[in-house]
C-alpha cells in the first residue's frame, strides 16, 4: 500500500470530515492505510413489543441481556438465538461483539492473548449462559440464527446490519416469516429495536464489533488517478456509492465539512433492499436509525489496534473461537475450559506467525 499517497487524499478531503472511529482503523504509526468509504455493525436486534410486554429494559448490558433473555424463553421459544457452529466465521463475530463490549480484547498492547483474562472470561461465561439456556439446542449459523427471529421464534438475535432490509421485506429470498408478518410484512421492521453495543460491567463503553471498508492506493500504480477516483466517489458520487446497499453502507464521512452531517441525513433516505426497494427511514422509526448512526463511534476490532492485524487474519480464518464455543453447545467443554482451550490455540497460531 501507498501510504504517503493514501493520507494525502484523506487530507485532501479533511481529516475533521471523518469519524474519528473509523479513520483510527484504517491507519498505523501515523499513515493512513486505505481511505475509509464506509461501513457496517453487528448488532443485537430485540423484539420491541415483547420486551414492552415483559416491562424489560432494552439489552444494552449484559445484566438486561441476561435477564431478558430469561424471561422471554418459554412455551417453546427462546429468548435469543446465537451462532455456534464451529465451522462459520460468524460464530466469532458474535462473540467479539458480546466481547468488545466488555473491554475483552484478543491480545494485549504487548502482543499476549488475553482470550483468558477476566473480562474475557465473563464474556465466555455470558456466551455459554446464553446458548445452554435461553437459545435453540441445535447448531446455528449465519442462515438459521436470522431465520429464527423472522419466525419469530426468538426474542433477540445478534446480526448484522445487513438485516435491515430483509427484516423490512424488501429481499423475496429472506422474508420475515412470523405469524403476524403474513398480513404485515413490515411487522417486525416495526416492532424491533437495535442495540448496536452490549456493555459488559468491565466495559468502558465504546465496543461493538464492525467491518470498515476502506479505498487503498498501490505501490507502482497512478496514485493521481486513482487519488482523483477516491475524492469522487467520496464526495459528488458518495450518496451513489453508498445508495449500493445503504443497510451494510453506512458512511464514514458524515459530511463534505466538519461538523457537516449532510451524507448521513442523505443515508436515511437511499432506496434500500433487493427485490423491493424503499428507503430505511420510511420502515424503521427514528430510534433504530440513531442506533445505527452511533454505531460509527463505537465500532472497535480486535488485534488492529494492538498492531495486530495479520494475527486477527489468521485467527478468523483457523476457527478457534467457533471450536470452543461449539464445545459449549455440546456440553464437552464448560465455560472456563472453554477461554482456555481458545486462548491456547490463538498463542499457537500467534507463534506460528513470529
Amino acid at each position: 500500500m501507498d501510504r504517503d499517497a493514501t493520507t494525502k487524499v484523506v487530507d485532501r478531503l479533511g481529516r475533521d470530515t471523518f469519524s474519528p472511529a473509523m479513520l483510527d482503523l484504517e491507519t498505523q504509526d501515523g499513515k493512513v492505510l486505505a481511505v475509509p468509504s464506509d461501513s457496517w455493525s453487528q448488532i443485537l436486534v430485540y423484539r420491541k413489543d415483547l420486551f414492552k410486554a415483559k416491562g424489560l429494559k432494552p439489552p444494552t448490558t449484559y445484566a438486561d441481556l441476561t435477564a431478558a433473555a430469561k424471561a422471554l424463553t418459554a412455551e417453546g421459544k427462546t429468548g435469543i438465538t446465537l451462532a455456534t457452529d464451529p465451522a462459520d466465521p460468524f460464530t466469532s463475530q458474535s462473540f467479539e461483539t458480546l466481547a468488545l463490549g466488555n473491554s475483552c480484547q484478543l491480545v494485549d498492547d504487548a502482543g499476549a492473548v488475553t482470550l483468558g483474562d477476566q473480562r474475557c472470561q465473563r464474556t465466555w461465561d455470558l456466551y455459554a449462559d446464553l446458548v445452554r439456556n435461553y437459545s435453540p439446542q441445535t447448531k446455528q449459523d449465519v442462515d438459521t440464527t436470522r431465520a429464527s427471529y423472522f419466525a419469530g421464534e426468538s426474542a433477540m438475535v445478534l446480526w448484522s446490519a445487513y438485516l435491515l432490509d430483509e427484516m423490512a421485506g424488501l429481499r423475496e429470498d429472506a422474508l420475515p416469516t412470523c405469524p403476524e408478518c403474513k398480513d404485515d410484512p413490515t411487522f417486525l421492521a416495526r416492532n424491533s429495536g437495535v442495540v448496536t453495543a452490549v456493555r459488559g460491567p468491565d466495559g468502558t463503553g465504546k465496543g461493538s464489533f464492525g467491518e470498515v471498508a476502506g479505498w487503498a492506493l498501490m505501490r507502482g500504480s497512478d496514485v493521481d488517478q486513482g487519488g482523483r477516483l477516491i475524492e469522487h466517489v467520496m464526495t459528488d458520487g458518495y450518496q451513489a456509492w453508498l445508495g449500493v446497499a445503504p443497510e451494510g453502507k453506512f458512511p464514514t464521512r458524515p459530511g463534505p465539512t466538519k461538523g457537516s452531517t449532510a451524507y448521513v441525513d442523505a443515508w436515511a433516505k437511499l432506496p434500500a433492499g433487493v427485490d423491493t426497494k424503499k428507503p430505511l427511514a420510511e420502515v424503521y422509526p427514528p430510534d433504530v436509525l440513531a442506533s445505527i448512526r452511533s454505531s460509527a463511534s463505537t465500532i472497535d476490532r480486535w488485534g488492529i489496534a494492538q498492531g495486530r492485524g495479520i494475527l486477527l487474519g489468521a485467527v478468523t480464518s483457523e476457527l478457534p473461537i467457533p471450536k470452543a464455543v461449539a464445545g459449549i453447545a455440546s456440553g464437552s467443554l464448560d465455560a472456563r475450559q472453554a477461554a482456555e482451550q481458545a486462548a491456547t490455540a490463538v498463542d499457537d497460531i500467534r507463534k506460528d506467525l513470529n
